[in-house]
């Protein structure tokens, strides 16, 4: 006799022969359903702080600024803290003399004559563009690195087949201006103010540059300025000058 399930379970009639085997499936049915519900209504929970922290989670921005993470202010793409070495190679590509004094007077016998300019005055004045090494040593901390710097420029005077070298050793600090979400590439602000030689003068010189760096590695960045330098070289008897250069350095820094 062919039992009418559906008639028995939801019209309400009475269950004929057979009809109790028909409610039992159904029975079955309903529960297993709500046996699988009810991990899928636990999941949707919201969580309460209180279960276990996972050991291979990834590191957590702490706060929601970026390059700074939980063990360290440098970020997951380069070290927060440590010493830090740096050599570069660039050079002067331009300079331009905003100011010359011209030599002072000299009295003799209540007569008045200029004394006789040298000609290594004019070396020490001398706009030639030339090759410059630098190296820096300092000390890493988050976005700054404070240190001593040295450049070092070598060029030939127009006209001229000799060699003036020029040094400058200066406290410097570099700055990360701005840092990319993984804290690999770096936008740069660098000064610096020292004292050094040019062509056997004294010279007192100043760099602000602004540039780009980028962490190959957690320990290892490449990086590039381009800045004005300004320099005020005191000749003695034969006056002084104030020079402005363009300078440009690409070079390699490692923090340890």
């Amino acid at each position: 006799m062919r039992v009418d399930c559906y008639r028995i379970v939801f019209a309400g009639r009475p269950p004929a022969r057979g009809g109790g085997a028909c409610a039992l499936g159904f029975g079955a049915l309903l529960g297993a359903l709500l046996w699988a519900a009810v991990p899928s209504a636990h999941a949707q929970e919201p969580s309460t702080g209180n279960e276990p922290l996972d050991a291979t989670a990834p590191a957590t921005w702490v706060g929601g600024r970026e390059g700074s993470v939980i063990g360290g202010c440098g970020g997951a793409g380069q070290v927060g803290k440590g010493f830090v070495v740096s050599a570069g190679l660039g050079g002067r590509l331009a300079a331009l003399p905003v100011l010359t004094t011209p030599p002072s007077p000299m009295t003799m016998m209540g007569m008045t004559t200029p004394t006789t300019t040298p000609t290594s005055s004019a070396t020490a004045a001398d706009t030639s563009a030339g090759p410059k090494w630098n190296l820096f040593l300092g000390y890493k901390l988050c976005r700054v690195v404070v240190g001593l710097n040295l450049d070092l420029l070598v060029y030939s005077p127009v006209g001229s087949s000799n060699t003036v070298t020029s040094f400058l050793l200066a406290p410097e600090v570099q700055v990360a201006l701005a840092r990319s979400r993984d804290s690999r590439a770096e936008l740069l602000g660098m000064v610096n103010v020292g004292l050094g030689q040019t062509a056997g003068f004294f010279q007192i010189g100043g760099t602000l540059a602004p540039g780009v760096r980028y962490w190959v590695h957690r320990h290892i960045a490449l990086s590039t300025l381009l800045g004005l330098q300004a320099s005020l070289t005191l000749q003695g008897k034969a006056g002084q000058t104030v020079l402005l250069s363009l300078l440009g350095t690409a070079g390699v820094l490692g923090a340890f």
